[in-house]
């Protein structure tokens, strides 16, 4: 149930909350998050019990909607407790309900009266500062960006990674040698302009890309 090369998030709610649980994300999706939702993600014919302790034991974060019901639910608490009990950045959603219990030392994010891209955006953020997070984040983030199929798809990666306070030496250095295999990142100019800002941001060198000398110019192209 996991996207290979994304960060994986549990998204802990009650299933008054599913909707919204399913449209966040939705958003998520488009910046190398990978989701995992317990009535959408297990197949009707595994069991679900161990399904969702898969998903709880090889989580990188955890969300946690906290709307009305979510504290007498002895599922959403019992998995909450497992992200604690594991060191996993546990990010809370208040919607009506404020973190408590040893999820209280979290201020969490405000949901109520946000729009869902509001409240992704905000997880996003709260990816990119957590000490726990950050790292892994920034590396799916890269690793998807150099995968890229699409300006827009390299444009959203970038637009978040710009908001990265720190990029480790060996990301910068992956991006330095692999961006030029990817025909997106090479020629669309103004992706590579963005890209480069990002490397001179943390000190690195920009992108180089090497031109075929053997290949003739469109202008010497005889017509």
């Amino acid at each position: 149930f996991w996207i290979p090369g994304h960060f994986r998030l549990f998204i802990s709610h009650i299933t008054a909350d599913k909707e919204r649980a399913t449209r966040l994300k939705g958003h998520l999706s488009n910046y190398a998050v990978s989701c995992f939702i317990a009535h959408e993600d297990i197949e009707p014919t595994k069991e679900w019990r161990s399904e969702i302790e898969k998903a709880l034991f090889s989580m990188d974060g955890m969300v946690a909607i906290l709307m009305e019901g979510f504290p007498k639910s002895d599922w959403t608490d019992q998995e909450v407790g497992v992200a604690l009990g594991r060191g996993i950045a546990v990010l809370p959603i208040r919607s009506n309900v404020d973190p408590y219990g040893l999820m209280g030392k979290y201020q969490g994010i405000q949901g109520s009266n946000r729009s869902v891209s509001d409240v992704g955006d905000a997880i996003l953020i709260t990816l990119l500062k957590n000490s726990k997070t950050r790292q892994r984040f920034v590396a799916c983030l890269i690793e998807q960006l150099l995968a890229s199929s699409s300006s827009f798809d390299a444009f959203l990666k970038l637009e978040v990674l710009e908001k990265a306070d720190e990029v480790a030496l060996e990301e910068l250095s992956r991006v330095q040698e692999q961006a030029g295999a990817n025909a997106i990142l090479r020629d669309d100019a103004q992706i590579r302009e963005k890209l480069n800002t990002l490397l001179q941001k943390h000190g690195a060198d920009p992108v180089k890309i090497k031109v075929d000398a053997s290949k003739p110019k469109d202008d010497d192209i005889p017509f």
